[in-house]
């Protein structure tokens, strides 16, 4: 797994304490680890959840003829209704 380039300076950090335990102890490496880990923890999902998945999608087009020249002559909040409505009852149909 490719590692995100903020996690890099987080393992080198848990390594230099892990290097320090027979100098500081085991109880302080442990308190000074917890955190680390857990924003690495973090991090690393948050990356496996951002990574890209092929996935079977299905994708259905709508065109409704004469909609252009509609939106042309209708305010803004009037052609947003009559779409919803029409994507509505096709979306009924749909499903």
């Amino acid at each position: 797994m490719t590692e995100t380039p903020s996690v890099d300076p987080l393992q080198a950090a848990i390594a230099a304490l892990e290097a320090q335990r027979g100098l500081l102890g085991d109880a302080v490496v442990e308190m000074a680890l917890g955190p680390l880990r857990d924003k690495l923890a973090a991090l690393r999902a948050a990356a496996k959840a951002g990574e890209q998945q092929l996935k079977a999608v299905t994708v259905l087009f709508m065109d409704v003829v004469g909609s252009t020249h509609l939106a042309e002559q209708l305010d803004p909040e009037d052609i947003h209704a009559v779409m919803d409505g029409a994507l509505e009852k096709l979306s009924a149909v749909v499903l």
